[in-house]
């Protein structure tokens, strides 16, 4: 196991199930009494190495039956967050942008543009993120994120050009007149 991870249950008894316990080396970790019988489990706390994940049932008259399960953990940095808005390629007059995206939820996400710090936040519950002012310079805008735990950073993620033009159009070029058989004159 490397990242954390939503650990499921499947528990049933003709008196019903009364609760599922989640144990790791025989410390109990959670105790599920509504019938989803899951946990989400974060698997940083554990430590490297191998352990037992043991799953309890407990019936509605007491009675226990359990199951163990051998795992190991090697905790790995999260994956590379992704830019979700603005979309690449996206030319604007204005002096800033919202930047949003997603990544695994807890995560720091930091995101960079032309290579310079703009800030960092967390990813919420659903892994969602965003900066709502990020400065643009004129010209084109390089952004591109990066996500972080206590266990390490991510790869970046996908850069997403943006343009800022504020400037006036260059200017149109002189048209040559050019003379027809006819007598008539041709603008190109």
């Amino acid at each position: 196991l490397t990242r954390p991870l939503t650990v499921l249950a499947d528990a049933s008894d003709a008196s019903g199930v009364a609760r599922v316990e989640f144990y790791l080396d025989g410390v109990l970790l959670f105790t599920d009494t509504t019938n989803t019988f899951s946990f989400d489990w974060d698997i940083r706390s554990a430590g490297d190495g191998p352990h037992v994940l043991r799953v309890v049932a407990v019936d509605n008259v007491g009675k226990r039956t359990q199951q163990d399960l051998a795992v190991a953990v090697a905790a790995a940095p999260p994956a590379a967050p992704v830019i979700t808005s603005p979309a690449g390629g996206t030319i604007t007059a204005a002096a800033t942008i919202a930047v949003t995206g997603t990544a695994e939820p807890g995560v720091t996400v930091t995101l960079y543009a032309n290579a310079s710090l703009v800030g960092r936040v967390p990813a919420g519950g659903n892994g969602s993120w965003g900066l709502a002012s990020v400065a643009l310079q004129e010209g084109t805008n390089n952004l591109l994120a990066t996500a972080s735990d206590r266990i390490g950073s991510s790869p970046p993620s996908a850069t997403i050009s943006v343009t800022r033009a504020t400037g006036a159009p260059s200017p149109p070029a002189f048209l040559t007149i050019k003379g027809l058989e006819s007598g008539n004159k041709r603008l190109e």
